[in-house]
C-alpha cells in the first residue's frame, strides 16, 4: 500500500475546498490548468472572437455567433468560456434554455477555479437549477467566493459585477444591500450584460435601492430585449401590459416565447385565454400552455390540467387532467395538489380514495393552500379516511378561513351548529355568504328564525 501526500499551494486550497463543496464531498482532483500551450492559444483566439460578439466589441452584438465561438473555446476547456456558456444556457441567450447543459459547463468551469463558474454553481444550488435546491449549500459557495468575486468586479468584469450585485440583492443576511446591488448591476449593464440590464429594470420598477421610475424600468428592459435576451423581452412585455400597451406586450412576449422562454409561453397562453389585446382563442391558449408545460413550467402544467378537466379548448379528459396535475404537483404547485385531493375525495374520473385525498390535501396545506386546508377540515369533521375529530376539523378550517376560503367559513358554522352554539354558527354562515357561498345565507336565515342573536365570536 502506498501513502501519497500531495502539497497543495495556499492559493489553490480555497478553490479545492469550493470544488469539494460543489461536488458534495467526493474527492475528485480539480484541473487547475486548462490544456496544452498550443491548445491554450487556440482557445484564447476562439474565446476572444466569442467575447467580441457577446460584448459587441468591434462587431454587432450577436448572441448566436458568440455561442458558436465560445463553444469552440470550451471544447479546449477554457474556464471562462465554459462559465459564460453556462450562463447563456441558463438564461436562453443565443440558444434555448438547457439547465442540465448549463450545469455541466458551470461545474467544469468551477473545477478550474473560475469565480464566475463557481458563482453559477452557487446559484444552481440556491435556486435548484438542474440540481435539488439547497440554499444552505449555495450560501456556503457565495461566502467562499465573495472576496474573489469582488476583486474581479472591481477590475471591470461584467459577469462578476452582476454576480456580486445578485448576492447583495437577494440574500437575506447582513450582506443584503439594495444600493450596492444597484451600483454593481449598473456597472455591468452599461457594459452590455443583458441579465444585469433586466435586473436594473426590475429594481426601478419596484423601487429597490432607487426611486421607483416606470420610464427607467422600460428603458433598461428594452435595452436587454433588443439584444435578444428572452428575460428582457418577457419583462418588457409585462411592463408594457401593465401600462395598457397590449400590442407591445404581445409583440415582446411572442419574441421571448419564440426563443422557448417558458414564462413567456405561459404569458402567451394567458393572453389568448383572457383576451388581453387579442381575441379569446382557447385552442391557441392551450397550444402555448402546452409548450411551457412540456418545459416543466408548473403553472402551465396546472393550466393544462384545468383545460382538460373543464373541457376548455379540448374535450373533457379527467385522466389527462390528472396527469398534468401530478406533473405540476411534483414541481411544487399547491393548487395542483388541492385539485388531486379533490379528484380522489369526490371520485372525479377515478375511484374515491380518502387516504389519497388526505395525502394530497396535506401536501397542499403544507404550502398554505387554503382549499386543501379547508378540505382537511371537512375530512376530519365527516370522518372520511380519518377518525372524526371536530377539534382538528376546527383547527384546519380556521387556517383556511384566514386565507379567505368561503367553504371554511361555512364549515366552522357547521361545527358550531353541531355544538348547538347557534349564534356563532349564524355569524360564520353569514361570513361564508359574504365571501361568495350562497347556501351560507340560506342556512343563516333558517337558524335566525329560531336563534336571532348574531355573534362573530370564535
Amino acid at each position: 500500500m502506498f501513502n501519497l501526500t500531495v502539497a497543495i499551494p495556499i492559493q489553490a486550497r480555497k478553490y479545492l475546498s469550493i470544488f469539494l463543496l460543489i461536488v458534495g464531498g467526493f474527492l475528485v482532483s480539480p484541473t487547475l490548468g486548462w490544456g496544452e500551450s498550443g491548445k491554450n492559444e487556440l482557445a484564447k483566439e476562439f474565446f476572444a472572437k466569442g467575447l467580441g460578439y457577446y460584448w459587441a466589441q468591434d462587431v454587432s452584438q450577436h448572441y448566436e455567433e458568440a455561442f458558436v465561438w465560445l463553444s469552440k473555446a470550451a471544447e479546449y476547456d477554457h474556464p471562462r468560456a465554459q462559465a459564460i456558456l453556462a450562463d447563456m444556457l441558463s438564461n436562453g441567450l443565443g440558444t434555448g434554455t438547457h439547465l442540465q447543459k448549463s450545469l455541466a459547463y458551470a461545474l467544469a468551469s468551477a473545477q478550474q477555479g473560475d469565480v464566475f463558474g463557481q458563482f453559477l454553481m452557487g446559484m444552481a444550488f440556491y435556486k435548484g437549477l438542474g440540481v435539488p435546491a439547497d440554499q444552505g449549500k449555495g450560501i456556503q459557495v457565495f461566502a467562499q467566493i465573495l472576496d474573489d468575486l469582488e476583486t474581479e468586479a472591481e477590475s471591470g468584469d461584467g459577469h462578476a459585477q452582476a454576480g456580486l450585485a445578485w448576492i447583495y440583492y437577494n440574500l437575506s443576511s447582513a450582506n443584503r444591500d439594495f444600493q450596492k446591488a444597484h451600483n454593481w448591476y449598473e456597472k455591468s449593464a452599461v457594459q452590455g450584460y443583458s441579465v444585469a440590464q433586466s435586473m436594473l429594470g426590475l429594481m426601478f420598477g419596484r423601487g429597490d435601492g432607487v426611486r421607483q421610475n416606470a420610464k427607467a424600468e422600460i428603458v433598461w428592459y428594452r435595452r436587454a430585449a433588443e439584444q435578444g435576451s428572452p428575460i428582457g423581452q418577457f419583462n418588457l412585455a409585462l411592463a408594457l401590459g401593465d401600462q395598457g400597451d397590449f400590442e407591445g406586450e404581445y409583440t415582446w412576449a411572442r419574441r421571448a416565447a419564440d426563443l422557448r422562454y417558458a414564462e413567456a409561453e405561459y404569458l402567451m397562453g394567458q393572453m389568448f385565454e383572457n383576451g388581453d389585446g387579442r381575441p379569446v382563442d382557447l385552442q391557441e391558449s392551450f397550444t402555448w400552455y402546452q409548450k411551457a408545460a412540456e418545459q416543466g413550467y408548473a403553472l402551465a402544467q396546472l393550466k393544462l390540467g384545468e383545460f382538460y378537466q373543464y373541457g376548455n379548448g379540448r374535450e373533457e379528459n379527467f385522466q389527462e387532467a390528472k396527469k398534468w396535475y401530478e406533473a405540476a404537483a411534483e414541481n411544487g404547485e399547491g393548487e395542483a395538489m388541492a385539485n388531486l385531493g379533490h379528484f380522489y375525495e369526490h371520485g372525479v374520473g377515478i375511484e374515491k380514495d380518502y387516504a389519497q385525498a388526505r395525502m394530497w390535501y396535506e401536501r397542499g396545506a403544507a404550502l398554505a393552500n387554503s382549499y386543501s386546508q379547508s378540505r382537511l377540515g371537512y375530512l376530519h369533521m365527516q370522518g372520511h379516511g380519518v377518525e372524526k375529530d371536530f377539534d382538528k376539523a376546527h383547527e384546519w378550517l380556521r387556517r383556511a378561513a384566514r386565507g379567505g376560503d368561503e367553504w371554511a367559513y361555512y364549515g366552522i358554522g357547521l361545527i358550531y351548529e353541531e355544538k348547538q352554539e347557534y349564534s356563532k354558527a349564524i355569524g360564520w354562515y353569514l361570513l361564508s355568504a359574504i365571501n361568495g357561498y350562497d347556501f351560507g345565507f340560506k342556512r343563516a336565515v333558517y337558524l335566525l328564525v329560531v336563534y336571532p342573536v348574531i355573534s362573530f365570536q370564535t
